[in-house]
């Protein structure tokens, strides 16, 4: 027997073994894919609870920023922000006089001009209309009892329709009570409202800071709302979860389960022995037993993991499966590399002893 023959023939032996007791395999691929598929659905639950936070945080206005400076700022330079990467949307706004409509003349109601990207700054949730006219928020609207598409007249005569209707409870309530124009970004404003993705907001302070740097111009750029008004922040909730070190106590469990089935086997181990097997050649075959069935059961214990949470949940993210699913593959590793130890104890009988186990 050559021995590059032997060599194959103790890699194809452990897929014999494992076809010849079919029940025992899907067993112990079951209890595999049942302890690293439910790692992986607490994971998934994990980022689930934590990208709501995070969704909650980001309509409230977390990487929302105000740039201002005693002289104003460039509306086109503010607008021309929306261009970078990393940035959701940002416009400018500048403020007017007190107004009031036609209907209610003793009603009064801010008036400003705003450039169109600060809208979905104050409300996400607005959608620019087409063509021109008034937006408001939604307190004059109620007051006045007018919608969108209503034509409304101010008491300096000024007259046009209702393009939009703001919801700003969340990022800026002051607003619900303006009656404000869309104009083009050229001139100063007061403020610049810019608002960032998440990945970039810790770049946010300086690269505002440098983008309206000019000679005698004190920039002054605030957070919406100070990190230190939320008490949960998502980054630390996803790096502090409990179960983020929970791979290496479950591969370990994973692993002690294949050692044993190893062991309930010694009998089978000391007759390959006596074929003339060699050690080296039996914690082969354990090792590469252990890397079939663990890694059946990362692949079904995954699935299954990602198919509950789809189900339950709704939707879920790739970047979510890939966490849950390094953190299964990581518990996999150990497992597979604690497998074999089930073999060593064997090496260390003597075979008689081990066939008289049969």
């Amino acid at each position: 027997m050559s021995p590059s023959w032997q060599l194959t023939e103790l890699c194809l032996e452990p897929l014999r073994n494992l076809r010849a007791t079919p029940v025992r395999t899907a067993v112990t691929v079951g209890l595999v894919a049942l302890v690293l598929g439910g790692l992986a659905l607490v994971e998934l639950d994990a980022t689930e609870r934590v990208l709501a936070l995070r969704a909650e945080l980001d309509e409230r206005g977390a990487h929302v920023f105000i740039v201002r400076a005693e002289d104003g700022l460039p509306a086109a330079r503010c607008e021309a922000l929306r261009g970078l990467t990393g940035v959701r949307s940002a416009g400018g706004v500048r403020l007017s006089e007190t107004v009031a409509p036609l209907v209610a003349p003793r009603l009064r109601f801010q008036a400003a001009a705003v450039t169109t990207g600060i809208l979905p700054v104050w409300d996400p949730g607005y959608r620019q209309a087409e063509g021109t006219g008034f937006v408001i928020g939604r307190s004059v609207a109620d007051e006045l009892a007018v919608d969108s598409g209503a034509r409304l007249t101010l008491a300096d005569g000024r007259r046009d329709v209702v393009a939009g209707i703001l919801d700003v409870d969340d990022r800026y309530p002051e607003a619900a009570r303006w009656i404000v124009e869309v104009v083009p970004p050229s001139g100063r404003v007061s403020e610049c409202w810019v608002e960032f993705f998440p990945s970039a907001s810790g770049i946010a302070r300086d690269l505002l800071a440098a983008w309206f740097e000019g000679p005698g111009n004190q920039v002054e750029v605030r957070w919406l709302r100070p990190p230190d008004e939320f008490a949960r922040d998502p980054a630390r909730e996803l790096a502090t979860r409990p179960q983020a070190a929970a791979w290496l106590p479950l591969g370990g469990v994973v692993g002690l389960l294949a050692a044993l089935v190893s062991w309930l086997r010694r009998s089978e181990a000391a007759l390959y022995a006596v074929l003339g097997v060699r050690n080296w050649g039996l914690v082969l075959m354990a090792q590469l037993e252990a890397v079939v069935v663990v890694s059946s059961g990362y692949l079904l214990g995954v699935a299954w993991a990602a198919a509950i949470a789809e189900a339950v949940g709704g939707p879920i993210g790739l970047d979510q499966v890939a966490l849950a699913g390094r953190s299964a593959a990581s518990a996999a590793l150990v497992a597979m590399l604690a497998a074999p130890a089930g073999v060593i104890p064997i090496l260390r009988w003597r075979v008689v002893d081990l066939l008289r186990d049969r």
